[in-house]
């Protein structure tokens, strides 16, 4: 595994590392540049004015790749993240050093000011391409004067707080182009900035609205460390049945604000999570041929195991005895 360490933002720091672990000096001016045989990694890293920096990054490597982003302890610096092509789990570990906890991969946006730490990982071989930004509050009030009271609502403190959200569909050609210029058009800076800031602006009117119909809520580092928990909860006593009311009794929260952070960081209700989870499981020990379908079944908190073959097929789309035949 390829490993990380670098402050946020920190982008000299970044270049530093990436020098030392691949062993290559790639950089060339404020791009880094690293190909060999079937492997790349390229950042390319443009200022529009001062606080405002956009960079991409195209990326496939033959071993895993595990970056810890540090705090940088400025709340007034956020970072945005755009995920084009690939899958990334933005993670965090707990105060006793369990391990993780992973976004939906299928919310490509991540925004949040630097605040705690984050890990992420890239897996081996996979094509991973990503546009972000680095926009101090300074900034955002220079290019968007009309909306400085949106960066307010977002961050309003000095507290740790990340947001995951869907890519707008009309960003999508938009971030197309950006790459498309990178790699086809000679002097094509000024034209991947227009198009970054074009996306930049779009972003925020999209963001506009959800703040308006309160569909966006931001995730504070106390509620990761509880969803990490509740997680553990939910990929465990797969034999129990969840009770929202009383997980969110023992976690100490509400139930409303319960599912509200568990529907912003997995996508899924919590009852569909633990119930994907459980059969997946299921689907594990049958694979494994140590334990029959009834064995399993009552495993898995059925008494009949008719019921469990058929919710097994619903969620897994074969039949138990079909798991056991192909094994």
């Amino acid at each position: 595994m390829l490993e990380l360490i670098y402050q946020e933002a920190n982008i000299e720091q970044l270049f530093e590392v990436l020098t030392k672990e691949l062993k290559r000096d790639a950089r060339d001016g404020n791009h880094f540049l690293y190909t060999q045989d079937d492997s790349f990694i390229h950042f390319y890293f443009y200022k529009l004015i001062q606080g405002f920096d956009v960079f991409l990054s195209n990326c496939k490597y033959k071993e895993d790749i595990h970056t810890q982003r540090l705090p940088d302890n400025d709340p007034d610096l956020i970072f945005i993240n755009i995920v084009r092509i690939g899958d990334v789990s933005h993670e965090l570990v707990n105060e006793e050093g369990q391990k993780h906890l992973d976004a939906d991969s299928q919310k490509r946006i991540l925004i949040y000011n630097g605040m705690y730490p984050i890990e992420t990982y890239f897996k081996a071989n996979t094509h991973f391409q990503s546009l972000g930004y680095y926009v101090s509050k300074e900034a955002f009030f220079e290019l968007m004067p009309d909306h400085q009271s949106v960066f307010r609502k977002l961050f309003p403190g000095t507290e740790g707080l990340a947001y995951y959200t869907f890519l707008p569909i009309e960003l999508n050609p938009l971030l197309d182009d950006v790459f498309h210029l990178r790699e086809k058009v000679i002097g094509s800076n000024p034209l991947i900035l227009a198009r970054a800031l074009e996306i930049f602006a779009l972003l925020f009117q999209s963001i506009i609205g959800m703040l308006d119909k309160d569909d966006l809520n931001g995730l504070h580092y106390d509620d990761y460390q509880r969803l990490l928990k509740i997680r553990t909860v939910l990929s465990g006593n797969f034999d129990q049945k969840i009770v929202i009311d009383d997980l969110a009794k023992e976690f100490g929260v509400s139930v409303s604000k319960l599912q509200r952070d568990f529907k912003i960081l997995f996508n899924s209700t919590i009852y569909q999570y633990h119930l994907n989870e459980k059969m997946e499981e299921a689907y594990r020990r049958l694979k494994s041929g140590t334990q029959s379908i009834t064995e399993v079944s009552m495993d898995m908190g059925y008494e009949n195991p008719s019921k469990f073959s058929a919710m097994f097929k619903k969620i897994k789309g074969m039949n138990p005895n079909e798991v056991l035949i192909s094994k």
